[in-house]
């Protein structure tokens, strides 16, 4: 049957109408008492009436008009009272999908503004709707378009109203110069809980990244260098780095020394992460885009500009013991009849797990007695990292603790360096770590809601992280070189770490010094040009190495 357009307009508007008329006057639960037809609630009550009345009048005219019109066909049909379903070509649709938070509030209707967020946010939750991930609402994107526009769909994101509010009240406490961006992410699970800039447009823009340096520091882990290994931070420094050397100073211009690989990165030794970096290659690189998903174009001593939500992600794989599940805003999709037709899930693993156990270890140092001794919270177990740019350009403090991440950061507008602001020059400890700290104050009472929110999201992870860790732990087969079958795909480098025969851990990377049956003595742990070795913490290993 042929649809004729003035026939479907009529139809439409009946529909219309019907939808907007005033509802009829219910006389069986009518008031006993009769108010009188000059006060308000009469005439209000007399309009109604008469209204519907109208709308009656003008209802069955249309009606029969729609009845009447179209071919011959459609005449006798209607004519003998047909009650026939209009088709599919007919039929309204159920409108464009409604985006809600946490707690089932509107935030706003796809497609139109959202006064309550940033334009940033609106675009990433458009663009991982339509993306070629959300199979759910279409295979092509023009389907997956038809659906969000057409189809009454409910899209729901994890931001937090609670958590929000504090880090806008937290950007009140700054200096009002100064710009600040933070972004909370539950780590068992992916979803982002809170992203807000206290510009109100800046949750996209990049920042110099010192902490960043987190990344040189898996790399080392993944490479086989221990925490506990000797690493010369001395400055000023010059690092060959193949390209080209390098001429550079530690924070303060201090003199460094030769320590542990863990104290090393508590004090944010540049020459030490700068000569790490050098012997490693491209590998801390590769390794910050593989956590973050950015395009990393300079060397991470260089401090590489990341946003918010990409510096987490490095984060959170580390506290997840070396998986990232899939980061995003949008946590489930909803059909029209309620049906759950997407929830966020998929993980990938992109660390070994030892490497992010050596990494939390180093984390929770930074914290406890580093340059972020200011993020501590009591009755918490805090990791984190800070990072300051070179020239005061950018502050960042990237901490996580009970199964929640927070990146913060603090920036002039105008990229000039915090230099004397509020009587300091501000670092990652400073501003950033206060910061984390406030946001932090809801994280507690959010934590429990979402265990009973995700409790099964949680257990899939968890069954995911022991599956991969069972590939990692397959031993090699004794006296026999690693290959392919002894490690899976992405840790292909497998050595025996206890001189038994046996192949026990696999690495992403070769090993820069690959153990051996021999134990070198303490002694041999000192370079030549750092002789002395000296035991400073009275366990009898000697862990920093000194001129004379």
């Amino acid at each position: 049957m042929t649809i004729d357009p003035t026939d479907r307009r009529m139809r439409q508007l009946v529909g219309e109408m019907v939808a907007v008329a005033p509802a009829a006057p219910d006389f069986e639960s009518a008031p006993t008492e009769i108010t009188p037809m000059w006060s308000g609630d009469g005439h209000k009550r007399t309009a109604t009436w008469v209204a519907a009345a109208a709308v009656a009048v003008v209802v069955a005219g249309l009606v029969g008009i729609v009845a009447t019109r179209g071919s011959d066909d459609s005449l006798s049909v209607a004519s003998q009272g047909s009650t026939a379903e209009p088709t599919p070509a007919e039929a309204a649709p159920a409108g464009a999908a409604v985006i809600v938070d946490r707690t089932g509030e509107v935030l706003y209707r796809f497609g139109e503004t959202a006064p309550d967020l940033e334009l940033w946010i609106v675009d990433q939750i458009a663009s991982e709707l339509s993306s070629g991930e959300m199979v759910a609402l279409g295979e092509e994107e023009s389907e997956r378009a038809r659906a969000l526009a057409e189809d009454g769909l409910t899209v729901r994101v994890a931001l937090d109203a609670g958590l929000n509010a504090l880090a806008v009240a937290g950007f009140e406490e700054l200096d009002r110069r100064l710009d600040a961006a933070a972004v909370t992410v539950d780590n068992r699970t992916g979803e982002i809980l809170s992203a807000t800039s206290r510009s109100g447009g800046s949750l996209g823009t990049a920042q110099p990244a010192g902490s960043a340096r987190i990344a040189i520091y898996v790399a080392a882990l993944e490479s086989g260098i221990g925490v506990d290994e000797l690493i010369d931070g001395t400055g000023p420094c010059e690092v060959d780095f193949g390209d080209e050397i390098r001429s550079l100073d530690n924070y303060g211009r201090s003199d460094g020394s030769v320590a542990p690989l863990v104290d090393q990165a508590s004090r944010a030794s540049r020459c030490a992460e700068a000569r790490l970096e050098a012997e490693l290659g491209d590998a801390a690189v590769d390794v910050l885009q593989s956590t973050t998903g950015a395009d990393v174009a300079v060397r991470v001593i260089d401090n590489p500009a990341l946003t918010a939500v990409e510096h987490a992600g490095a984060m959170v794989a580390i506290a997840n013991e070396g998986v990232l599940p899939d980061m995003g805003f949008v946590s489930e999709v909803l059909a029209a009849d309620g049906r759950s037709i997407f929830r966020r899930g998929s993980s990938a693993r992109v660390m070994n797990r030892p490497t992010a156990t050596g990494l939390m270890t180093i984390l929770h140092e930074i914290v406890e007695r580093g340059t972020g001794t200011r993020a501590q919270v009591d009755g918490l177990d805090v990791a984190g990292i800070t990072g300051s740019d070179i020239d005061f350009r950018a502050a960042w403090f990237v901490g996580t603790a009970d199964g929640v991440t927070t990146a913060v950061w603090v920036a002039l507008p105008d990229g000039e360096p915090m230099i004397d602001i509020g009587g300091r020059n501000v670092t990652g400890g400073s501003y950033p770590a206060a910061l984390w700290v406030r946001i932090r104050q809801h994280v507690a009472e959010l934590r429990e809601v979402l265990d009973a929110e995700h409790q099964d999201a949680y257990d899939e992870l968890q069954a995911f992280i022991a599956e991969q860790q069972a590939l990692l732990d397959q031993p090699g087969r004794l006296g026999q070189a690693p290959s392919a079958e002894d490690c899976p795909g992405d840790f292909p480098h497998g050595y025996d770490t206890t001189g038994d025969g046996v192949i026990d851990t696999c690495y992403a990377f070769p090993l820069v010094d690959p153990p051996d049956s021999g134990v070198s003595s303490e002694v041999e742990r000192c370079p030549p040009d750092f002789p002395v070795g000296v035991d400073t913490t009275g366990d009898g290993v000697i862990d920093t190495c000194y001129r004379n």
